[in-house]
């Protein structure tokens, strides 16, 4: 009797297979292999889709440029269909050099990098971010508290810290200034520093690693909004005349009808929803296009004639 059973299952199985192979040998492309189907979607690409580059000079430190620019860069994949992907360097002449040989699409740059950094002749600025309503920004010196220092002069043998040495806010308006005074910093302070962020140049001073930096004022005001307990150890001892705000620039080799794809995605992110909830994250009002001569230097006074 067992066998009998086990004669007839056999043949059940045989039936049910020839069966399959039948209606697979009939019905051909139509049959769908679901182990097969995954392999192909796990290697989906856009092999003929050109990767665009946006690079964000380190401002802030690296890990917070990638998190706060990571809803900015889904939009600009979206708006451009095309893959987006973020480079970052440690310093802004490493930057430049990336714009410079065509390596980028797309950067946030510093007015410094810009003017002094030999970009004019071969990056086009395409939009100027609008911060508070306003098109320009200010460096802050900042210092340690508690201190007993109150003006330039209580620096004397004291330590500080720059940004980067292409940054306007964190390098010539400091060095602009210390000449005004007549203050050679290589002897006027016990030691000096490079960051080559403002974030870490807020910290170094909260921490009291270093006496005072020079920062960026937008960024200052941003870190401590969002870590206001920083405040209580950082004190504003001076602040400069108003800059032109930092450009976004794209390379001149980049297809002109692209720079004017670019350029009015960017114009247009504050007229719609989700476009301004990721200005917002980023702390931008809006871009808009720059007044004319806005670079004619890093100072920026109103007049565009």
């Amino acid at each position: 009797m067992r066998k009998l059973l086990f004669v007839v299952i056999l043949f059940t199985f045989i039936v049910l297979t020839l069966t399959v192979v039948s209606l697979e040998s009939q019905q051909g492309n139509n049959v769908v292999n679901l182990h097969k189907l995954t392999k192909i979607n796990r290697k989906i690409s856009l092999p003929h889709t050109k990767t665009f580059y946006i690079a964000v000079s380190a401002m802030m430190s690296p890990v917070q440029n990638y998190d706060d620019y990571k809803p900015f860069l889904r939009y600009m994949q979206d708006a451009l269909q095309m893959p987006v992907k973020l480079v970052q360097r440690k310093t802004y002449r490493e930057i430049n050099s990336l714009i410079k040989k065509g390596k980028v699409d797309l950067a946030f740059i510093c007015t410094g990098a810009y003017i002094y950094g030999n970009l004019k002749k071969v990056a086009n600025v395409i939009a100027i971010p609008e911060v508070n309503g306003k098109i320009t920004y200010n460096a802050f010196i900042i210092i340690h508290i508690p201190s007993s220092i109150h003006n330039l002069r209580d620096l004397r043998g004291k330590s500080f810290a720059f940004m980067d040495p292409l940054s306007n806010t964190g390098y010539f308006y400091p060095m602009d200034l210390f000449k005004q005074h007549g203050i050679n910093p290589k002897v006027f302070f016990r030691k000096t520093t490079y960051t080559y962020s403002h974030t870490y140049s807020i910290e170094a001073v909260a921490q009291g690693i270093v006496a005072a930096a020079s920062v960026d004022g937008i960024v200052y005001n941003y870190v401590v909004k969002r870590l206001p307990k920083l405040k209580q150890h950082v004190k504003i001892l001076l602040k400069s005349p108003p800059f032109a705000m930092p450009p976004v620039v794209v390379p001149k080799t980049l297809q002109p009808s692209l720079q004017h794809r670019i350029q009015k995605i960017l114009i247009n992110m504050n007229k719609n929803e989700k476009g301004i909830q990721i200005l917002k994250r980023i702390g931008i009002d809006r871009f808009v296009l720059p007044p004319k001569n806005f670079y004619r230097s890093t100072y920026y006074t109103g007049n565009d004639n």
